[in-house]
């Protein structure tokens, strides 16, 4: 089950968005149209219809802090089966608390294909500090693709070449990264996981990547 937010001014950092985050729902996925974003999706399966219950640990309910925005903005709510928005771009993220580094991935062909479609992603690494973020790449790209059948046995996995000399990277405050990229699904008919996960980077002397939440992937 999925939350829904349709009107004409929606974007996925907002106040109604950080108010949903707050309650533990992710950003799933949206509908462009034109320049902006008019749906926006958000996983509720893990509270399933039970939402009323959030309120129990919280001084408001989350209602009534979500109608005055809603009102505000001119925002529609309802909620919609997983089923109906499969073929919307999905979106995953990850926030490094220790280096403010906002990382987003958006799958944007969605997760159904047919065997031997290609999909395409897209890539990006913010600096949300106030100050700049150094670190070497040490690989041609800045992304990683991982694909896991249901057991958990890797079947794909895609990154860029490792660099002979690692680059040199200095994000000042709001800079991005962004990275394109496509890939071809060679797989039999089934159900599988995409993994999102940044390429390896190195900070002072720690070594790191990043891994976001997996996407269901279904090939016909």
């Amino acid at each position: 089950m999925q939350l829904g937010l349709f009107g004409k001014n929606l974007a996925i950092n907002s106040k109604i968005t950080d108010l949903l985050l707050s309650y533990g729902f992710n950003v799933t996925h949206f509908k462009r149209e034109g320049n902006g974003i008019t749906e926006l999706y958000f996983d509720i399966s893990q509270w399933n219809m039970f939402i009323d219950l959030l309120d129990q640990t919280w001084e408001t309910y989350l209602i009534n802090d979500l109608i005055p925005l809603l009102k505000k903005y001119r925002i529609l709510l309802r909620f919609v089966n997983e089923q109906e928005i499969r073929s919307l771009p999905i979106y995953r993220d990850f926030r490094d608390e220790s280096t403010n580094l906002h990382l987003q991935f958006i799958l944007e062909t969605g997760c159904v294909y047919n065997r031997g479609s290609t999909a395409k992603y897209k890539f990006e690494i913010k600096n949300l500090s106030k100050k700049s973020i150094e670190f070497k790449q040490l690989y041609s790209t800045i992304s990683a693709i991982q694909i896991e059948d249901v057991s958990g046995t890797e079947l794909f996995y895609y990154i860029g070449n490792e660099l002979d000399v690692a680059k040199d990277i200095v994000l000042k405050p709001k800079d991005v990264l962004v990275e394109e990229q496509e890939f071809q699904i060679d797989l039999p008919v089934g159900k599988y996981s995409l993994i999102p996960k940044s390429s390896t980077f190195k900070f002072g002397k720690a070594v790191s990547y990043y891994i976001m939440s997996p996407i269901e992937l279904l090939i016909k």
